[in-house]
């Protein structure tokens, strides 16, 4: 391992930042149970709510539409099976690009009465809104679609197919229709890069996941509008409203909160600086390696952000030489990526196989400066020549 480490892989992870893990340990120190009628659970139930109220705010919503969870996943998997667990059937549209957190809830419900349509994206990962439109029918029940695509890095246009979800839930209660129609927004990619604010989006239900701001492991959230009923996946004492059981987790909660709050104060700075620096790479990456393809779209995309695919070329095995130089960079969600497979979001662009297999995701952080990346840069163009004379 080399003395310096680059770092370019905060998409799967990000260090805690010292103001969280103060505000995380001040918590630990108020150990007892926010159930407890005690002067200490007392205490832990104030830390709680002031999280809950902090972290509100950002959102700009109520402190009783959030619901604390273990992070991202659990939190797409509770809005999933939540909404529809007392509807029984209908049609599900996702997008090819989703996080498997959403799409395995959406496979598994689509073995008990649910059928799932996938909406057409173009060849930059957006949605498709006139063909949205119509693939939403009378028997929709739930649109899911990310804010943006942890892969590819592509933004949606959210407020606008909350538009579409809208339109349709107002047809519906005026044909006296009570099927209803909801949708939920997996946000954990987006947050400390776009506005958080769920009255301008218009979602029903977000996730977001303390990990990827600067935040602990095991801590994420469930916006859940006001006056939604969602059922637990999880049975016990019935804590967080009775729709999360399980004894909160006061310190994660307090992370959580101080993550969100600094994310969003740093937010437009950062996204400032993190734009410029992925564009020139962008133009670089190009220029010096003409067999590179960028993924996602130009424009709507994460700051500092950048998937590309090189032809020709084996995605792990870039990761592994890059690694020996202490350049660490993924190949897309850590999640998926035990498979070894080609990745799923980026060969739903259109891309082959080959392209997808080598396909490499960067994406930049509060640490990221241009030297990192100039010499990220250097390194790969090396290693790309050494593999193309062993190929000769």
């Amino acid at each position: 391992m080399k003395e310096h480490m680059i770092y370019l892989d905060y998409a799967a992870a990000t260090p805690i930042d010292p103001e969280v893990a103060k505000a995380m340990h001040a918590a630990e120190g108020v150990f007892a149970n926010p159930s407890a009628r005690y002067s200490l659970g007392r205490k832990a139930r104030e830390m709680l709510e002031v999280a809950r109220s902090q972290i509100a705010q950002v959102l700009a919503c109520k402190s009783s539409e959030i619901v604390l969870t273990s992070g991202g996943s659990e939190s797409d998997n509770l809005a999933i099976f939540g909404l529809l667990k007392d509807i029984g059937r209908g049609e599900i549209i996702t997008i090819p690009t989703e996080h498997v957190a959403v799409l395995s809830p959406i496979a598994q419900l689509g073995q008990t009465g649910f059928v799932q349509k996938m909406a057409t994206i173009d060849e930059t990962g957006m949605v498709d809104l006139s063909k949205l439109e119509t693939t939403i029918t009378d028997q929709t029940v739930l649109v899911a679609i990310a804010y943006a695509s942890s892969e590819i890095g592509t933004i949606q246009p959210i407020a606008q197919i909350a538009e579409l979800v809208q339109q349709e839930r107002a047809r519906r209660k005026q044909a006296n229709e009570q099927t209803p129609i909801f949708l939920h927004c997996d946000a954990s990619a987006a947050a400390g890069r776009l506005s958080l604010d769920t009255n301008r989006l218009g979602i029903d239900t977000m996730s977001l996941n303390a990990a990827k701001i600067y935040g602990p492991k095991g801590v994420g959230l469930l916006y859940v509008r006001r006056g939604l009923n969602l059922s637990p996946i999880m049975l016990g004492g019935g804590q967080e409203a009775g729709r999360r059981a399980g004894t909160e987790n006061v310190p994660g909660a307090a992370a959580m909160a101080k993550s969100l709050q600094i994310a969003e104060q740093m937010r437009k700075a950062e996204v400032s600086r993190l734009t410029a620096m992925t564009q020139q790479l962008a133009r670089r990456l190009t220029e010096e390696l003409p067999n590179v393809l960028i993924n996602g779209h130009a424009k709507m995309r994460l700051a500092g952000h950048l998937s590309f695919s090189l032809d020709g070329y084996n995605g792990e095995d870039l990761v592994a030489y890059l690694d020996t130089e202490g350049i660490m960079v993924g190949t897309g969600a850590a999640c998926e990526a035990a498979n070894r497979k080609p990745s799923r979001a980026v060969m739903a662009l259109g891309r082959s196989q080959t392209q997808a297999q080598g396909t490499l995701r960067l994406s930049m952080g509060r640490a990221t400066t241009e030297a990192d990346l100039t010499k990220f840069l250097e390194v790969l163009t090396s290693i790309c020549k050494t593999l193309d004379t062993i190929k000769v």
